[in-house]
């Protein structure tokens, strides 16, 4: 009876996720505006929970109960909570959410933030791949070590600097989170990073680090203090560079299993568990380059009032 239960949530299932509108997203990426609606994900919810029983009582095959859990996983939205919703087509960086700007210049453009840094002459990667990975850690690590000690202001003044631009927004979430970012560039070098942070230094988080011309075109990047580290790297060029918008999704799940995809195709996959506790916001630092940002959203896989 129970199998029959499966395979009738089953056929219900696919038939919901593999008709018009499910074949039309088979290849997309899941967010919380792909995501399927609150009536499947009750019925994924309803078979999850079945299929839990029968892989205990071994009421199904266990092939079959594998092909339900691929499924069921494909189509789940793990990071329900919204963190920040932030399109700015309202004109204005400074209220609702609050974007503060700590060096160099961001502007709205329509409905995108800009920035735009000149790239250093000597910013360009000639090298090989460790000695420019080096370059990118050491750099990273750098801005950091200046924060703490002082040199920027922790509190939003802004500074001056030729050679870089950051904002960020305070908005604390859970490590477990999704970061979709809607992102342009232009010209031919340049590095933009961007990540979660803790501390009011900014000084601990992970940086997705993007380089137009390093042949490791993104390197994930875990910041502690003073210490830092390439948790992975892709080693190709994305051609993000064209001006065109490109789609850029970031996930971390509750055991540190971090995802990264481009356009809807993924392109890292890694693990990583140095950082466990919640963040306390969301920073953009523009090392060289001319860049448009449209939109960003953080969901968060759970609430931090409810762990409280």
């Amino acid at each position: 009876m129970r199998r029959i239960l499966i395979v009738g949530c089953a056929v219900a299932l696919g038939a919901v996720l593999t008709g018009p509108a499910g074949a039309q997203n088979a290849n997309r990426t899941v967010g919380p505006n792909t995501a399927p609606g609150g009536d499947v994900q009750q019925l994924l919810g309803e078979l999850q929970d079945l299929i839990r029983q029968a892989d205990r009582q071994r009421a199904a095959d266990p092939r079959f109960i594998e092909s339900l859990n691929n499924l069921v996983q494909r189509y789940e939205w793990q990071w329900p909570v919204a963190v920040l919703r932030e399109e700015f087509n309202d004109g204005d960086f400074t209220r609702n959410p609050t974007w503060t700007v700590t060096s160099g210049d961001f502007w709205i453009d329509g409905e995108n933030l800009r920035t735009t840094v000149p790239v250093p002459r000597n910013q360009g990667f000639s090298t090989g791949a460790q000695d420019q990975t080096s370059q990118v850690i050491g750099s990273v690590l750098q801005e950091v070590l200046r924060q703490s000690a002082g040199g920027q202001s922790g509190g939003g003044g802004q500074t001056v600097a030729g050679n870089r631009a950051e904002i960020f927004v305070p908005q604390s979430f859970a490590n477990a989170f999704a970061i979709q970012m809607t992102l342009a560039s232009r010209g031919d070098a340049g590095r933009l990073e961007f990540g979660p942070y803790q501390t009011d230094g900014r000084d601990i988080g992970y940086r997705l680090v993007y380089s137009i011309d390093d042949p490791a075109g993104l390197q994930l990047l875990r910041v502690m203090e003073s210490t830092g580290g390439v948790v992975e790297m892709v080693n190709r060029d994305l051609k993000l560079n064209d001006g065109r918008d490109h789609q850029l999704q970031w996930t971390r799940d509750r055991e540190g299993n971090m995802v990264v995809m481009v356009d809807g195709q993924t392109v890292m996959q890694t693990l990583d568990r140095g950082i466990q506790q919640p963040f306390q916001g969301f920073t953009i630092v523009n090392h060289g380059g001319e860049y448009g940002i449209d939109r960003v959203a953080i969901n968060a896989a759970e609430s931090l009032q409810a762990r409280r």
